[in-house]
């Protein structure tokens, strides 16, 4: 996960130039939503997502869009790299992604 849509260019483009991984970018500029589909289609369009590729490079509002719709799940991925995360402060996406779809797993109330 990056900060900007240059950033998710450039680190699919390393890890395409250093693995044979299939990789997925997601931005604002890549993979647009169309709020003229139904749910329903959107929800199966992400599921073959996850079934394609092998790694996902998203813009971190992307991320949380498609987790805050429930597209897709945080569970649905074994690694989470939060590139720039020094730059994250208390209303960054970053944290919102942790606070809203990880932490809650281990709330024990």
């Amino acid at each position: 996960m990056v900060p900007t849509t240059n950033l998710v260019e450039q680190q699919a483009e390393a890890i395409n130039s250093y693995t044979n991984l299939l990789v997925g970018k997601y931005s604002g500029n890549h993979q647009k939503s169309n709020k003229s589909v139904p749910g329903d289609k959107q929800f199966e369009n992400w599921q073959n997502q996850l079934k394609t590729f092998d790694v996902f490079v998203f813009t971190e509002k992307k991320l949380y869009d498609v987790l805050k719709h429930g597209f897709i799940k945080i569970e649905d991925f074994s690694m989470i790299v939060f590139d720039e995360c020094h730059h994250a402060d208390q209303s960054h996406y970053y944290n919102l992604i942790m606070e809203d779809f990880f932490y809650y797993r281990f709330d024990p109330g």
